[in-house]
């Protein structure tokens, strides 16, 4: 179950587009950080076509807008980072206080 206590959790949050993609990882120039860094681009790795079934991981498609969350260097993934849609908007604005 979603809980946003645990998202405001995440020691970095931020909303990027991918520019590229080598395999499954790939560079994300950073449009807002709602939580840690300030760098202008981020490099990550998306999730396995196993892991997406397992994990709620998600393939990076050059173009897109992700919401993204991190603890010790790992996306978290499970609905708390994913395609930047109005819903997890939502929830990242409720969590970071945007």
């Amino acid at each position: 179950m979603f809980d946003v206590a645990i998202l405001r959790e995440a020691q970095i949050a931020f909303e990027g587009t991918v520019t590229s993609v080598d395999g499954a990882q790939g560079t994300l120039v950073v449009e807002h950080w709602y939580k840690g860094d300030d760098a202008d681009a981020v490099v990550l790795t998306g999730g396995s076509e196993d892991m997406v079934s397992l994990i709620g991981a998600f393939p990076l498609e050059v173009g897109s807008s992700y919401l993204i969350t991190a603890t010790d260097g790992n996306v978290n993934f499970c609905g708390y980072s994913g395609p930047a849609t109005p819903e997890l908007r939502g929830y990242f604005d409720e969590a970071f206080g945007v």
